[in-house]
C-alpha cells in the first residue's frame, strides 16, 4: 500500500468513526452566525469552545466546527437561497468530506514541497472578486456579511492551485 493510500485509509476510517460521533452529537453543531444570536440571547454555553471542537483529525491537521461552518457559509453564500435544516446538513456533511479531501491533498502537497504565496492568493481572489462584479475589498465585506471570511475562500483557493500544481508535475 503505497503512502498516499494509507493515509486516505486512516482518514476514512477517522472520518467514519467521527460520523458516528456527529450523529450522536448534533445538538452540538452551531452555525457560526447563530454562535453570537445564541450569546446575545443570554445563553451560558461556552460557543468558543463549541465552534474549536474538533471534528475530524486528518493525519496530523484538525478540521474544527468553525472550519466547517466557515466553509458552509461559503458555499451557502456562493450559492445564494435559502435552504431547509435537512439541505443545510447534507451541506455540512459534503463540506466535511471535502476538507478531509482537502487536508490530504495539501498534505501531499506539502511533501512535494508545493507552496503557495501570497501575490499568487491575492491574485486568484481579485478574480474571483472580479466575477461577482465586485471589488476585492467590496467581495471581502460581501464574505464577512455572509458569515464567512476571505482567509476562508483563500484556504480554499491554496489548496486547490496546490493540487493543480502538483497533478501537472
Amino acid at each position: 500500500m503505497t503512502k498516499h493510500a494509507r493515509r486516505a485509509a486512516w482518514a476514512l476510517l477517522a472520518l467514519a468513526a467521527l460520523a458516528g460521533a456527529m450523529a450522536a452529537d448534533l445538538g452540538g453543531w452551531t452555525p457560526v452566525g447563530a454562535a453570537a444570536a445564541q450569546a446575545a440571547e443570554g445563553n451560558e454555553r461556552d460557543e468558543t469552545e463549541n465552534v474549536m471542537r474538533a471534528v475530524a483529525i486528518v493525519n496530523e491537521d484538525v478540521i474544527s466546527v468553525y472550519d466547517v461552518e466557515r466553509r458552509l457559509s461559503l458555499v451557502l453564500a456562493s450559492t445564494g437561497g435559502a435552504r431547509s435544516p435537512q439541505e443545510i446538513e447534507q451541506l455540512r456533511q459534503q463540506v466535511l468530506r471535502g476538507l478531509v479531501d482537502e487536508k490530504l491533498q495539501m498534505q501531499e502537497a506539502r511533501e512535494h514541497d508545493i507552496t503557495i504565496d501570497k501575490a499568487m492568493l491575492d491574485n486568484y481572489f481579485a478574480n474571483i472578486a472580479r466575477n461577482f462584479n465586485q471589488t476585492p475589498k467590496q467581495f471581502e465585506a460581501f464574505l464577512e456579511e455572509n458569515g464567512t471570511s476571505r482567509a476562508a475562500l483563500e484556504d480554499q483557493i491554496r489548496v486547490e492551485v496546490a493540487w493543480s500544481q502538483l497533478v501537472q508535475r
